[in-house]
Formats: structure tokens, C-alpha cells, sequence
């Protein structure tokens, strides 16, 4: 489990996404002191395309749960999510409220595609 601070960005999220791309399929954030809600679609989208560029595709099969703690900050990376989609970047994302919730998924199998 990743844990970020108050002080984290969408930019510093997509570094810390790339550096441990490798290591492990699923990865659990812990955002629930960040504070995305003043970032811009503009600042969302140069997030992912850096992501994009330094992993491609990303890892086949791998899942990422962020649990944030304010509406505002959900809301914001259900946006970056969704940007990230039209990428077809192959790591499935998700966005929780809660940290039990996003543990239950990553540990659940992934159906069949």
C-alpha cells in the first residue's frame, strides 16, 4: 500500500504509478489525505500523458485501487480514470470511498475479458 500526503499532485500520483509499475500486479493507494479537487482537466490530462508515455501500455492483467477521502478528490480521479481509459491503458483503475471496499477488489479475480 501507497499512502499519499496533503501536499501530493496528480503529477507526483503518476511518478510514484510509474516508478512501481514493475514490481507488483495490483497496488493499493491510500489518497485519503490528498487534495486533488483544485486540479485542472488540463493538469489531469499531462498527468496520464506522462503515464502513458513512460509505461505504454501498461502491465497486462495489473489493478490499481485509489481510495480518496472527499468527494471532490473521488470525483477528480474518476476523471483522470477516465482519461486513462481512452488511452487503452491495460491496468484497470478504480476509485473508492473506502479502504475495505478497494482491498475486496484487488484481491477479487478479474473476470475474463
Amino acid at each position: 500500500m501507497f499512502t499519499g500526503r496533503s501536499d501530493t499532485t496528480f503529477t507526483d500520483l503518476v511518478r510514484a504509478l510509474v516508478a512501481c509499475h514493475k514490481p507488483t500486479r495490483s497496488v493499493l493507494w491510500d489518497l485519503q489525505a490528498c487534495r486533488f479537487g483544485d486540479a485542472t482537466q488540463e493538469s489531469l490530462r499531462a498527468a496520464v500523458d506522462e503515464l502513458v508515455a513512460a509505461l505504454g501500455q501498461g502491465r497486462a492483467g495489473g489493478r490499481s485501487a485509489f481510495v480518496l477521502g472527499r468527494k471532490v478528490d473521488f470525483g477528480m480521479m474518476r476523471m483522470m480514470i477516465s482519461y486513462v481509459e481512452t488511452r487503452r491503458y491495460r491496468v484497470s483503475l478504480r476509485a473508492f470511498q473506502d479502504l475495505e471496499a478497494a482491498r475486496v477488489w484487488l484481491l477479487d479475480p478479474p473476470s475474463p475479458e
